[in-house]
């Protein structure tokens, strides 16, 4: 049970969090993990920062890690330093004659980080079981689940999706944050968070509704192009643009960039092909430099 304490040493359970390793997400996942572990990151979604599927994906790769040693502190670590860096270690400890190496024979040789990571865990363990001798007091927490997972399998705005549960859209987002953009492609199944009355509601309000399900559609940029460019060309506010397709201050959007623009007047939205959701990104580039003079005398 002590893996539940992960993520709080990993992020404080904040799922929102960033690295400077560029890990992402309560369980800190960096994309080549993630993707092992087929957790989809994209233009439309970045699934290490869901609760739902970056827990299923933790949890994979921890009792991985718990086959190849056998221990679940040297699994926790193998966690935080890799599996390549603990089983070199696990060698090297079996060269020099401790037979079943733990934690503690190799603490000495890790990366001062994963050396503190491990009892960091072991030492919330005790602090939660017994607050009252460390002059600790925790809130209490009811052992009910608080939310429903819903499962959406089809193009739908995401403000569509918090209306119909009858949610503000900054408590949608905070319990959703894997989504990258304001629309959800159905063709990739996107499981949501929602308290239960709201997952309820969702559900009754979806089968009810009788307006359109998207104002965006997808486009693939075939040349550089600016939000000012793109709004003039598509007669749209900047605004609309900037938020939905962010932009650093001073690029521009690369080619093969998958942008989301709203539907023109009397437009209906296409489903969203799969060729457009597969490998669809959002690529910037700062424009080059013009070259320095060169003013060394002649």
């Amino acid at each position: 049970m002590e893996v539940v304490l992960v993520p709080f040493v990993e992020s404080g359970y904040t799922l929102v969090a960033e690295s400077h390793a560029a890990a992402h997400g309560a369980w800190q996942f960096i994309e080549k993990t993630a993707r092992t572990y087929e957790l989809n990151i994209d233009r439309f979604r970045d699934d290490r920062r869901s609760l739902i599927t970056s827990t299923r994906a933790a949890l994979d790769y921890l009792s991985m890690l718990h086959g190849m040693f056998d221990s679940w502190p040297l699994a926790m670590a193998a966690y935080n330093c890799g599996e390549k860096r603990i089983q070199a270690e696990v060698d090297r400890a079996k060269k020099r004659g401790i037979k079943n190496p733990s934690f503690n024979d190799l603490a000495a040789q890790l990366p001062e980080e994963t050396r503190n990571y491990v009892p960091r865990i072991f030492a919330l363990k005790k602090l939660i079981a017994d607050p009252a001798a460390y002059k600790a007091t925790l809130p209490p927490i009811e052992n009910a689940t608080r939310h429903t997972v819903v499962e959406i399998r089809r193009d739908i705005d995401v403000s569509l999706v918090a209306r119909l549960a009858g949610l503000p859209m900054a408590k949608f987002n905070s319990l959703n944050p894997s989504l990258n953009a304001p629309i959800i492609v159905g063709r990739s199944a996107t499981q949501l968070l929602l308290p239960h009355d709201a997952a309820m509601q969702l559900a009754n309000n979806m089968g009810n509704h009788t307006g359109p399900w998207v104002s965006w559609r997808a486009v693939r940029v075939t040349r550089p192009t600016t939000q000012g460019e793109l709004a003039r060309r598509n007669n749209v506010p900047v605004k609309l643009i900037a938020q939905a397709n962010p932009l650093p201050e001073g690029h521009y959007y690369a080619v093969g960039s998958t942008l989301l623009l709203p539907l023109r007047n009397n437009e209906t939205a296409a489903e969203i092909d799969q060729q457009t959701v597969q490998g669809a990104v959002l690529m910037t580039k700062a424009p080059a430099l013009p070259p320095t003079p060169d003013t060394r005398p002649r």
